[in-house]
């Protein structure tokens, strides 16, 4: 196996350096001239037809993504037309949209309260009264509680609450 390799790399470098000193001259060449076309304009190029699918670019497709599966969904707008902007694109129907906005409610009272303990328990913790253990508790509580309500005000702020509480556009 090493004297295969060996081989080759002889064969390889022996075929490089022929390629290498290989010169053509320029008085081989003859006289080369150089001419270029005048542009012209035309209305169109005359080509095959094609057959094609007209779409959005990769990875710039608006997709909505939200914190809950939605069953129901009543588009308002038709695909790619143009939109001024705040214009609703979409009708969310459903009880999972009640449930969101319930469950949205629910964390910011979990989160309000999380931080009320954090608040009140950030002293005893600079002063050495509680251990770390029960810190380290109480801040895991708090920051968690904190990230998910981002996560449910962001989707929020993507819907706009419809007069139905079933509803969101």
């Amino acid at each position: 196996m090493k004297s295969f390799f060996s081989f080759l790399l002889l064969v390889l470098t022996v075929s490089t350096a022929t390629a290498q000193n290989q010169r053509i001259s320029l008085e081989s060449l003859g006289r080369l001239s150089l001419n270029f076309a005048a542009p012209q304009i035309v209305p169109a190029v005359p080509t095959p037809a094609v057959s094609g699918e007209v779409s959005y670019l990769p990875g710039n497709g608006y997709q909505l993504v939200l914190p809950f599966r939605v069953l129901q969904q009543q588009y308002l707008v038709a695909p790619q037309a143009s939109v001024a902007a705040n214009t609703p694109l979409v009708k969310l129907t459903g009880s999972e949209v009640h449930h969101f906005y319930e469950m949205l409610k629910a964390q910011k009272e979990i989160y309000r309260h999380a931080e009320q303990r954090y608040q009140q328990n950030l002293p005893l913790f600079n002063n050495k009264s509680i251990n770390q253990q029960t810190w380290q508790a109480i801040t895991d509580h708090y920051f968690a509680s904190k990230l998910e309500l981002g996560h449910l005000e962001h989707a929020e702020e993507l819907l706009q609450r419809s007069a139905d509480e079933d509803s969101a556009l």
